[in-house]
């Protein structure tokens, strides 16, 4: 009888390990375009060499390219949306983030964004008025993306010196 329930906690660890999230390995989102010809992926938006040969990228390669990647998201969400109230956006989102993170006004905006439900000013943050739709956070998500793609694709273009298509 011992055994059996020595046996039945180990399995229960064993499974509580499997269901843990595991770190990324690559920051692929499953929609690669670069297969299809683009010099820039819709999906996660590394360039396509980057996308070949991430794994064979050193750790200190990887880190640059999501640095890279990380500050073009960054600058994205801070062109489309603008922080109204920054006290009351810290109140709303401070259960969202992380408090490592807690000084980054773009993770907080995203967040808000996610949640708000078109009560942008209830969220500290000012209406993008010149995004079309903008009463709909998912429409407003969605230029993000859009100015995401863009401005990966303007940094691709200036280190290859490749002109646009």
């Amino acid at each position: 009888m011992a055994d059996q329930s020595a046996s039945k906690g180990s399995t229960g660890r064993r499974a509580e390990h499997f269901l843990r999230p595991k770190p990324r390995s690559t920051p692929c989102v499953g929609i690669c375009s670069t297969s299809h010809g683009d010099y820039v992926c819709r999906g996660c938006k590394r360039f396509f060499n980057e996308v070949r040969d991430w794994q064979s990228f050193e750790p200190d390669q990887r880190e640059l390219v999501l640095n890279r990647l990380a500050q073009l998201k960054r600058d994205s969400i801070q062109a489309v949306v603008n922080v109204g109230d920054a006290q009351v956006l810290c109140r709303q989102t401070e259960a969202f983030v992380p408090a490592e993170a807690a000084g980054d006004m773009a993770l907080r905006i995203y967040e808000a964004l996610g949640r708000c439900n078109g009560d942008y000013e209830g969220w500290g943050l000012q209406p993008p008025v010149d995004v079309r739709g903008f009463e709909d956070p998912i429409e407003v998500l969605k230029t993000i993306e859009t100015f995401f793609y863009d401005a990966s694709r303007n940094k691709f273009e200036q280190i290859y010196k490749i002109r646009p298509r």
